[in-house]
């Protein structure tokens, strides 16, 4: 035998016939594994069950030869959901009109046939229902096909096909692919869709089902199975979803490939970790990419929104819009607002699971009110100073009954503040004093009372009154930052709110040039804030998801790393959801203060200029074999100089990113929305040319 695979190289040679059987039956045996067809560089070439092109495109054919009693009408739908990334199912369907003769003598016979099975089973009872009840349910099927027949038929006239379908999956050849065939497969068994694998006469079948066939019901369809349904049925099998990266949740944008919109379900379940990162360089197109994750998010029942934005302008347009429908809160918290988070009065929830922790971050959150006022040097340099903001917040909580273990007493805390802590400070002085004039020799000195006449701990409260005095006594009593806590915002003003925006408006401004105790005040509120939502969210069972805008710039502020930690790790009992945001990742690469490459769950990564940076990235966020999508995310893009680039002339991988969701699935995506809708001032960025 010869040319068994046609006209190329190699295919002259002769066969003997084991060795045919033995290709055959090995084609046979093999056939579900993409990698096993022979790999050649052609555009198109054949086995007798695929067909493939190039070196890894392969396609396998199927024809659905049965179908289920009850079919859901999105059933092609369901059956896409199978594919795994890189592949495609596909659904070519042949009708051919056709009527039903009732008074035909063939159709007579079934009926007669069918009446007399039915009449034959009056006997069924109690003690053979269980061996009746398969061919009762075939029997209850059948009537109720021939009532709605004859209902389209005669009183709707409506036309009627003989209706086969082929299926197709095509992809790349290797695991997913595989994968993919094993799962669509074992969802059409379940179904109980029959399903067949072409495996004989792959071209007759192929030139049955074209478009272009001008034969109506070649030979080969003989053996494909046939169901005859009317028009409008016909019309509901129609399908336009070309199928989806993920199963369900928001969309992360469309794959770059295929067209497939990505899905990622936030919050499988309510314990689950989700820290998603999102970084491309200044330009990049992240908080266009953002904005539309958020504003999904935000339209959904479950979810409020904490936006922390350091550069202060950027999410106001789009609070605007959510305010149309929702309440939403801009807290002003720039230097010179003075506005900020008291957490020193404890709150209930009414939820007693939540409740039982309330107590522990108020008083930790107050605690690092004080460390941030007193100031690093002082902590670091002099032990007394960490004991006297202990004592002074443990003398706050007990002057007012409070009791760790009993929460009935948490509410004595209502109306006070960290000014009414403040005076505790004071009051130490002034037992102090007092415990200093009694003297050393006093056997009624208790422990607690003996430590306070140390002179090295009066010298210390000396210094932290000080330093506390400049914030809490008024302006004449040498109170010269004492406008930082004129703006308390009220438990009440943030607690129901769809969406708080904690503007920051560091915008053009370093590090550096602000003060540095009053940003990390604000940031603290911001936090505060960001986890009292938390847990109001959970008590009203929803989540709150958490903005943390220019992350990297979180870092340069004192006593950062904990409070951010915390938010991290912390927040996922409470059902938070993290956004961290930067176009500056190297700087967290380069110090990874806050662990956070080791939280990391998904990430979408966008245009890195930087290749050091870019393979850096991939290493830590352990994903090496990812690192030549990213090239392509900078070597392949468009012109990148204009401010408007020419939709025509734009490459694919212009603002794209690289989205790798749940340690699972990859892809390059990027958003796609209608042109007045991207250009809305909800989606703008920087500074409009245009006005």
């Amino acid at each position: 035998m010869s040319n068994l695979y046609g006209s190329v190289e190699g295919s002259n040679t002769k066969i003997s016939f084991s060795d045919l059987w033995q290709r055959y039956i090995m084609n046979h045996l093999r056939r579900d594994f993409s990698k096993y067809p022979v790999v050649r560089a052609y555009n198109t070439y054949a086995t007798e069950n695929a067909t493939m092109s190039g070196m890894d495109n392969i396609c396998f054919y199927y024809t659905i030869d049965q179908y289920p009693s009850k079919i859901p009408i999105d059933f092609k739908d369901s059956i896409r959901d199978e594919a795994r990334q890189g592949v495609r199912v596909s659904f070519i369907e042949l009708y051919e009109p056709t009527r039903i003769d009732w008074s035909s003598p063939q159709m007579r016979s079934k009926i007669r046939t069918w009446k007399t099975i039915d009449e034959d089973r009056d006997d069924v009872n109690a003690y053979n229902y269980q061996e009746n009840i398969g061919s009762m349910d075939s029997a209850t099927r059948r009537k109720n096909s021939l009532i709605y027949l004859s209902d389209a038929d005669i009183r709707r006239r409506r036309k009627f096909f003989r209706f086969r379908t082929m299926m197709i999956i095509s992809g790349t050849r290797g695991e997913n692919f595989d994968k993919t065939v094993i799962e669509v497969l074992s969802y059409c068994k379940n179904k109980n869709f029959v399903v067949t694998r072409v495996e004989e006469n792959l071209f007759g079948m192929m030139k049955a089902f074209s478009p272009f066939a001008m034969e109506s019901t070649p030979e080969v369809l003989k053996d494909v199975g046939s169901n005859t349904i009317p028009d409008e049925q016909i019309a509901r099998f129609s399908t336009y979803d070309q199928g989806k990266i993920g199963r369900k949740g928001i969309i992360f944008g469309t794959d770059i490939y295929s067209g497939f919109a990505v899905y990622k379900t936030i919050k499988k379940t309510s314990v689950d970790a989700e820290n998603i990162l999102v970084t491309a360089e200044t330009g990049g197109g992240k908080s266009f990419f953002l904005k539309f994750l958020l504003l999904q998010l935000l339209a959904l029942d479950e979810y409020n929104g904490t936006i922390n934005d350091i550069e202060g302008f950027e999410y106001i347009p789009m609070g605007s819009f959510v305010a149309r429908q929702d309440d939403v809160v801009v807290l002003n918290m720039a230097e010179g607002q003075g506005c900020y988070y008291d957490p020193f009065e404890i709150t209930l929830t009414g939820t007693p699971d939540l409740d039982k922790d309330i107590f522990s971050f108020c008083k930790s959150f107050t605690n690092s009110y004080f460390r941030v006022l007193v100031g690093s040097d002082l902590l670091e340099s002099d032990v007394w100073a960490q004991v006297i903001v202990d004592n002074a917040i443990s003398k706050a909580y007990a002057d007012l009954g409070v009791k760790e273990d009993d929460s009935s007493t948490w509410t004595n805390t209502r109306g006070y503040d960290l000014f009414y802590v403040y005076g505790k400070f004071k009051d130490l002085y002034k037992e102090c004093i007092a415990l200093t004039k009694r003297g050393s020799n006093d056997s009624s000195l208790n422990l607690y009372d003996r430590y306070k006449i140390n002179p090295g701990y009066l010298d210390t409260l000396d210094k932290v009154v000080a330093r506390l005095a400049t914030y809490f006594e008024s302006f004449e009593h040498g109170g010269i930052k004492s406008n930082v806590f004129k703006n308390r915002v009220a438990l009440s003003d943030i607690v129901n709110a769809k969406l708080v925006i904690n503007s920051f408006g560091m915008a053009g401004k370093s590090a550096d040039t602000v003060d540095k105790t009053q940003m990390a005040l604000t940031q603290l509120s911001a936090a505060n804030i960001s986890h009292i939502r938390s847990i109001f969210s959970k008590a009203q069972n929803k989540y709150n998801f958490k903005v943390w805008e220019e992350f990297q710039r979180w870092g340069a502020f004192p006593d950062s790393a904990n409070t951010i930690k915390t938010a991290i790790t912390g927040g996922r009992k409470l059902g938070d959801v993290n956004f961290i945001v930067t176009n500056n990742v190297k700087e967290l690469l380069d110090d990874d203060k806050f662990a956070i490459f080791d939280n990391i769950t998904s990430f979408c990564i966008g245009a890195i200029a930087s290749s050091n940076t870019r393979k850096r990235l991939c290493e830590e966020l352990s994903v090496p074999t990812l690192q030549g999508d990213l090239d392509n995310l900078v070597t392949k893009r468009g012109n990148t100089k204009s401010f408007e680039t020419d939709s025509d002339m734009s490459s694919m991988y212009d603002k794209a990113f690289l989205i790798h969701l749940d340690k699972s699935v990859t892809t390059i995506a990027k958003m796609m929305l209608p042109e007045h809708i991207a250009k809305s001032d909800i989606f703008r960025t920087g500074v409009s040319l245009t006005e």
